[in-house]
C-alpha cells in the first residue's frame, strides 16, 4: 500500500478517536508525532495549529487553540552535540497544558513548559517559563500581565464547566452586553 493511503488511513483514523472524545481538530492542523499527544475532552484545535508531540504534549479538558497556535516538545540539542549549529539528536522535554487553558492566537509554547489550569496565554506570546494557574501572560518572553480568580477556576474545573462541553452540547453560554 502506498505510503500516502497509509498516512490518509491512520489520520481518518485518529480523528474518529478524536471525535469520540468529544475533541475538535481543524483539518488544516499538523499533529507530528500524535502518538505521545495526550488529549483531554472538549479540547478545540484551531486552524493551521502545530503541535509537535515528540516529547510528549498533553493537554488538558476544556483547552482551547486558537488558530496558529505552535506547541513544541523537543529541539535541537546544540550544547553536547558533535557538529556545528546542532547535532543529528533532539532533546526530549515535555509540555503539560492544564484544564481550561486559553492558547492565544499565534501563542508558541516552548519545549519543557508547564501551564496551570485557567491560564490564558496572549496572542503572539512566546511562553518558555512555566505558567502559573489563573495567570494571563503575554508577550516575548511571555510575561506575566494579570492573575485570575484562582478559587473560581478551581471551582468551574471541578464542575467541568468548559465553553466548549456547554456550546457543543448545545446549552449555549449566555452572552452578556458590554453593559452587563
Amino acid at each position: 500500500m502506498p505510503l500516502r493511503k497509509l498516512i490518509s488511513r491512520f489520520r481518518s483514523r485518529f480523528r474518529r478517536d478524536l471525535r469520540s472524545q468529544f475533541v475538535k481538530c481543524d483539518r488544516s492542523a499538523r499533529l507530528i508525532h500524535p502518538g505521545t499527544l495526550n488529549l483531554g475532552r472538549y479540547v478545540y484545535i484551531g486552524p493551521n495549529c502545530m503541535i509537535n508531540a515528540q516529547g510528549g504534549v498533553t493537554l488538558g479538558d476544556g483547552t482551547i487553540l486558537a488558530p496558529e497556535v505552535v506547541i513544541l516538545s523537543s529541539s535541537h540539542d546544540y550544547k553536547q552535540g558533535a557538529l556545528l549549529p546542532y547535532d543529528v539528536y533532539d532533546v526530549r522535554r515535555p509540555v503539560e497544558i492544564g484544564r481550561g487553558v486559553w492558547l492565544g492566537y499565534r501563542a508558541m509554547i516552548c519545549p519543557g513548559v508547564r501551564i496551570g489550569d485557567g491560564a490564558i496565554v496572549a496572542m503572539g506570546a512566546v511562553v518558555t517559563r512555566d505558567v502559573a494557574s489563573g495567570e494571563v501572560v503575554g508577550g516575548n518572553p511571555a510575561k506575566p500581565l494579570s492573575r485570575r480568580d484562582c478559587d473560581a477556576i478551581s471551582r468551574m474545573v471541578a464542575a467541568e464547566n468548559y465553553f466548549h462541553k456547554k456550546h457543543w452540547s448545545g446549552q449555549r453560554p449566555r452572552v452578556m452586553a458590554a453593559s452587563d
